[in-house]
């Protein structure tokens, strides 16, 4: 067997083990209400604020710069389904987009913000330069570089405590942490690693009570007065604890096939179970669509795709983790802002993107467009305290760079830690709620 199967096997013994009944200390944490850290070492130390991650990228590039806040200026090309803008407002902004994301959820939203940005690539093949942001992104151990979702990863299972620290891919094209590519799993695929816990999860109030009784009594026989106080204020009800039981047991019956949906659906159900801090999945606007003669299939993925989004943050909500979970996308390169010879739209680096939504992110929209000579749109330089593009401090081609350090400090990684972990641009503090 070689080294590389090895490597796999082993994580996908990590991910069973996660997940099996006898063991599954993510499916206590949740049935009980009782942190991780308290099941495990009967730390009582406040939780700090949680924020799993669900970052998206996809080697095809799709058109989601397209339609965004931004792009709807002069000699910018729309599909005739998109032509004519509505007024969205995001966060205390309001900006002009296709009505498509104007179906998000409010929930969303809230938070939700465009970031322009120019990754400076034109080809597929530089998808893990992007994701390094060009190699700037640090290894946390001093490997080389790392991957923007890995090296969130990394940080934030310190605080969540999930069963490990890598991301997991689902759906997704590739994914590396710590020098490794991971292993691409399928919905389906994890689906298949649950069954240890369907019995418990059919009769979530009864699993749930057993675990209580045992919890008390440990604590009771050996705990102290102040580790009883912090088991009764967490402990949920047994009703609520059979509602996610059946709420988790008709997420995964639903899981039938490999689509976007269910991909969120097992995305959502791993960040509530907290076996990891971060899920990698690929979300379809349009895909590579030089030949998409009338942006049909642009304008089509469109709405299935904002129609995913929404189902994973459903999906979160019923969980309770939906305040405590950020979406990011960045894809390897922009489309072109006009359409080509074919009517559809071709690679273009120059005015790409980040949709983000999350707790710590403040709804609008960082940096702009720009038009060049030939009516080609191009993302302008970022003021780092405003977030707009006069008095730009961050110059275009760190605006890349810049956003993976925004999300990470919006992630709960400390401004200073961030600047570390990212080299070039600057954290953007208008993109940080405050």
């Amino acid at each position: 067997m070689s080294n590389n199967n090895k490597t796999k096997l082993s994580r996908r013994e990590i991910l069973m083990l996660a997940l099996a009944s006898g063991g599954g200390i993510g499916l206590r944490a949740l049935l009980t209400g009782v942190p991780i850290h308290f099941l495990t070492k009967r730390s009582m130390a406040q939780a700090a604020n949680e924020n799993f991650l669900v970052f998206s990228s996809r080697r095809s590039s799709d058109p989601v710069n397209a339609n965004i806040p931004g792009t709807y200026k002069a000699n910018y090309q729309h599909a005739g389904a998109f032509s004519n803008p509505v007024n969205m407002t995001i966060g205390d902004q309001t900006h002009q987009a296709a009505d498509v994301w104007n179906d998000l959820r409010d929930g969303i939203k809230a938070n939700a913000n465009f970031f322009h940005l120019r990754s400076g690539t034109n080809s597929h093949n530089e998808q893990r330069a992007v994701l390094t942001a060009s190699g700037g992104v640090q290894s946390p151990l001093g490997r080389g570089t790392e991957m923007i979702p890995s090296a969130i990863s990394y940080e934030t299972s310190k605080t969540l405590g999930t069963q490990v620290p890598n991301p997991i891919a689902i759906n997704s094209d590739i994914l590396s942490y710590q020098g490794r590519d991971q292993q691409i799993y399928r919905p389906t695929g994890v689906k298949g690693l649950f069954p240890g816990i369907t019995p418990e999860l059919q009769n979530a109030r009864s699993f749930r009570d057993q675990m209580v009784d045992d919890l008390y009594t440990s604590v009771k026989n050996s705990g102290s007065t102040a580790q009883k106080n912090f088991l009764d204020e967490h402990i949920v009800s047994g009703n609520k604890a059979r509602q996610l039981g059946t709420q988790l047991s008709e997420a995964l019956e639903e899981i039938n096939n490999n689509s976007q949906d269910n991909a969120m659906r097992v995305t959502a159900a791993l960040l509530a179970l907290k076996i990891t801090p971060a899920v990698m999945v690929g979300l379809d606007f349009g895909g590579d669509n030089h030949t998409d003669s009338n942006l049909t299939r642009e304008v089509d993925m469109h709405r299935s795709a904002i129609n995913s989004i929404n189902l994973l943050y459903d999906s979160l909500s019923v969980y309770g983790i939906q305040d405590k979970t950020t979406f990011a996308q960045i894809n390897v390169f922009g489309r072109t802002t006009r359409r080509n010879s074919r009517g559809g739209r071709d690679h273009w680096g120059n005015a790409s993107m980040m949709f983000s939504f999350g707790p710590g992110i403040k709804g609008g929209m960082i940096g702009d467009l720009a038009a060049d000579n030939n009516n080609r749109y191009n993302a302008m330089g970022i003021n780092s305290q405003t977030g707009g593009t006069n008095g730009a401090d961050i110059e275009s081609g760190r605006t890349l760079h810049s956003a993976a350090k925004s999300l990470m400090a919006a992630m709960g990684i400390s401004k200073e830690k961030a600047e570390e972990m990212v080299i070039g641009g600057k954290v953007v503090d208008a993109y940080l709620k405050s």
